[in-house]
């Protein structure tokens, strides 16, 4: 009889509570198929340009916002709403804002029939480094949230369950120990 009660305590042993379990490959699902979706409307906002302009900004800017927020789709299924991919992707914004706010200048226009004014701006030679840092953060923080979303998922996991684990007590009958984490 003892013997039953040992193996059954250590069948046990093993058992995590499944109620509420957050997947780690939803998670990365979500965060990668996300920032996916999110790129490709950023860059049809290069692709659906109109005659004459550089961009077409509402569809870019659209792009640009989803990746700002929805990397972190994965974490946030996974109940981390603040993550830092986030961050670095707010102070790339930060950065990339800054540097078009005082790396410019303006200057006459090089078309024909321009006024002697100036009147168009230019990037000075300080801003294409400073861009280029923000562009390569910006990215980086994407790539961060993609990839610790499965992670997020493993420690919403280890916070968020019930265990039982046998335990060795003096004395003639042996003991089962259940524990908790919320």
């Amino acid at each position: 009889m003892r013997s039953l009660v040992v193996v059954a305590v250590l069948l046990g042993s093993f058992g995590h509570a499944e109620a509420g379990r957050k997947s780690r490959q939803k998670a990365s699902v979500l965060s990668g198929a996300a920032a996916g979706v999110s790129g490709a409307v950023t860059l049809a906002g290069f692709l659906t340009t109109a005659e004459g302009e550089a961009f077409n900004q509402p569809v870019l800017f659209t792009g640009v916002g989803l990746l700002f927020v929805t990397p972190s789709l994965g974490e946030f299924y996974a109940g981390q709403y603040l993550t830092y991919g986030m961050g670095i992707r707010a102070l790339a914004t930060g950065l990339a804002v800054y540097a078009l706010e005082t790396q410019t200048r303006k200057v006459r226009c090089d078309v024909p029939g321009a006024s002697t004014e100036p009147n168009c701006e230019i990037f000075t030679e300080g801003a294409y480094p400073l861009l280029g840092i923000a562009a390569i953060a910006f990215i980086g923080g994407v790539w961060y949230d993609v990839l610790d979303a499965g992670d997020a998922a493993d420690r919403y996991n280890a916070k968020h369950g019930f265990t039982v684990t046998p335990t060795m007590l003096p004395g003639s009958a042996p003991g089962l120990m259940l524990g908790g984490t919320f």
